[in-house]
């Protein structure tokens, strides 16, 4: 009885404040004046808050039921000259502090290198902003598997009328570690992203479609993997691949992503040499403008190291104005009772 009171406070709390939030306005003028001052070409301020509320009724997933701040960034970014451009972006909720930061080199919109620490190219998902986020989190496969931020370059540009994006680059491959490489091999990434369709803008309603093709290899000393069943860092020969599709007509949206691996070598104090994969499909509906349904399935296998886990989520996304979001997710493992175990996350976001 107790948790069932605790859950309709819950939901009610969002419902509420997407109540106060109010409806979207047509005219902005205090971000539209913050844009004019502090967004140009040559150097512009950017800003993400999220804050998370986390609720299951009987706790059986990680972590516990309470609140957090998943993200306090601030993002300083330009371009100059000759083609020369920096981004440099801070996060007050990580160690390092140093998120990313990166300069780089746009010789033509054929080709453009890119310097620092940034995201590897690879997955869709992984290259998602985290305020653009469908859901409060990344699916299970690429939290576990994708290469995550890295310290290297990366060669990326466009061909094909546009409708081809390739990158390609070399890494450290141990992540945001800034003392410089753990061994002397690579982590080398690269992603080609086809658009079958003219791009018209970043439109919501502008019709998207995007399938994307990657690729990683590396030979790893001690890197730390995130994934469920490893005894500690892992030591030996990483191989990702994966394949993603993202498919938007306005009220409709088609995701989904596979990804896959091959993991051969030592992993704490034993051997390894494991196929672990997973994917995840996502379909959504915008009932209104600035309200979307979401329903996904997220499914990680990592071979005999951990069992399987099979998730079902629902999603509600709630755009109040152009810098703020509201989500509310409901996640449930199918193997355990979908009523007492699903998990209630809410997100509450600013993002310009």
């Amino acid at each position: 009885m107790a948790n069932r009171y605790k859950l309709r406070l819950f939901s009610l709390g969002f419902i509420v404040a997407l109540a106060f939030s109010g409806k979207a306005q047509q005219s902005e003028p205090a971000f539209e004046a913050f844009k004019q001052q502090f967004q140009k070409e040559y150097f512009s301020i950017g800003v993400l808050f999220q804050g998370v509320a986390d609720f299951q009724p009987e706790r059986s997933m990680a972590g516990r039921n309470g609140f957090s701040i998943a993200n306090a960034r601030l993002r300083v970014y330009g371009k100059m000259d000759a083609g020369f451009g920096y981004l440099v972006q801070s996060s007050f909720v990580s160690n390092p502090v140093l998120l990313d930061g990166k300069m780089y080199l746009e010789v033509s919109p054929q080709l453009a290198v890119d310097f620092g620490l940034f995201k590897a190219p690879f997955s869709g998902e992984l290259l998602t902003s985290a305020a653009a986020l469908d859901f409060v989190n990344r699916s299970q496969v690429v939290s576990a598997l994708a290469p995550g931020r890295q310290i290297g370059f990366q060669f990326r540009g466009r061909a094909a009328q546009d409708r081809l994006h390739y990158f390609a680059g070399m890494f450290n491959g141990n992540g945001r570690t800034f003392s410089g490489n753990d061994n002397n091999h690579f982590l080398y990434a690269a992603r080609a992203a086809f658009y079958p369709l003219k791009q018209d803008g970043v439109s919501r309603q502008a019709p998207h479609v995007e399938v994307g093709l990657n690729g990683a290899v590396s030979k790893d000393d001690r890197a730390a993997i995130p994934f469920p069943g490893l005894d500690g860092p892992f030591s030996g020969n990483r191989y990702l691949y994966g394949l993603d599709l993202r498919a938007e007509r306005y009220p409709y949206l088609l995701s989904g992503e596979i990804l896959a691996a091959s993991l051969d070598g030592r992993s704490g104090a034993r051997m390894v040499d494991i196929n672990p994969w997973g994917f995840h499909l996502t379909g959504g509906y915008y009932a209104m403008p600035d309200l979307q349904l979401l329903v996904r399935w997220d499914s990680l296998h990592p071979d005999e190291v951990a069992p399987t886990v099979n998730l079902l989520i629902l999603g509600l996304n709630y755009w109040p104005s152009q810098i703020a979001e509201f989500q509310l997710n409901w996640v449930a493992d199918t193997d355990n009772n979908l009523v007492k175990n699903g998990q209630w996350l809410v997100n509450a976001q600013i993002y310009f």
